[in-house]
């Protein structure tokens, strides 16, 4: 109900949606006869572990470049695999926040070439599920493009949620599939059942069925508190990151060998900060 789709699936970690969804998902068999992934170059470790083991073919496009995906795009149609064959599938791969950079996918756009191209989108919200948009429905609530067109959504509740796990979100037939082939469906333990009640109740303030104005008035609050702290953060001479609206908010420190001084510095003062270091994100990184 809260994102309008047919049907969906809880794991019982972020990671494991990604990395277990997606090969089941793909179903590419060995060698990826037929399936091409359009993934973006900077999208999670965990949707790169998932393609691989999906054994899909493959091809990363430039981070949010429309130019880049849509020649991938042309390239799928007019070459085909090798042999001139047609892919059975296209699947483009992007995240609504992108979490090293704390900017928000193109989505109109790349939902423009999904359909330009008759491919597949699959979304990964697991920054942006419970972070923006009014009721906290994600990007797409935020930019305005109805779920209807997106043909499957994952996300996390780990992020906003404060909890552990991990959903897809789809159409009924795709779930109904997924749970019966997934390794993370059929091998892994589900979700303890008392955080299953507070990703469930963290939705429903979210959606105004408990709590009232609760969820709409938390949202505002963050997008406003985000939106100060990186104004301020940008005053101070800090080099930032990311959109604005976004609650991702990153700050380039230019020695590696202070950040672990840093993080704890700023815990003293009561603020928590998660330093990201190499290899997460390169080491020249500007």
């Amino acid at each position: 109900k809260f994102l309008s789709k047919g049907d969906a699936l809880v794991l019982g970690t972020g990671f494991a949606t990604n990395s277990t969804i997606l090969p089941a998902l793909f179903d590419a068999q060995a060698g990826g006869p037929g399936i091409l992934v359009l993934s973006d170059a900077l999208n999670h470790r965990s949707i790169v572990e998932g393609v691989r083991l999906s054994g899909a073919t493959v091809r990363a496009f430039a981070h949010n470049s429309m130019s880049a995906l849509e020649s991938e795009l042309k390239r799928a149609v007019k070459d085909g695999q090798p042999g001139g064959t047609p892919w059975r599938k296209v699947f483009i791969v992007v995240e609504g926040i992108y979490s090293m950079d704390g900017d928000f996918c193109r989505l109109r756009e790349v939902v423009t070439l999904k359909n330009r191209y008759k491919a597949y989108l699959y979304l990964d919200e697991a920054n942006s599920i419970g972070a923006v948009g009014t009721t906290g429905r994600g990007v797409t609530e935020l930019l305005g493009v109805p779920t209807s067109e997106i043909e499957v959504m994952m996300g996390s509740f780990s992020k906003s949620f404060g909890g552990i796990g991990g959903y897809v979100a789809a159409s009924c037939e795709v779930i109904d599939t997924l749970r019966k082939h997934a390794p993370g469906s059929i091998f892994a333990s589900a979700m303890s059942p008392p955080l299953a009640a507070h990703a469930l109740s963290a939705l429903r303030v979210l959606a105004g069925a408990q709590g009232g104005s609760l969820g709409v008035n938390k949202m505002k609050s963050l997008r406003d508190n985000a939106n100060f702290f990186r104004t301020q953060l940008i005053k101070e001479g800090f080099k930032v990151l990311g959109d604005v609206d976004s609650p991702v908010i990153l700050v380039l420190l230019h020695h590696p060998w202070k950040m672990a001084s840093f993080s704890r510095e700023c815990f003293n003062r009561g603020i928590a900060v998660a330093i990201v270091g190499y290899p997460v994100v390169p080491v020249l990184y500007e």
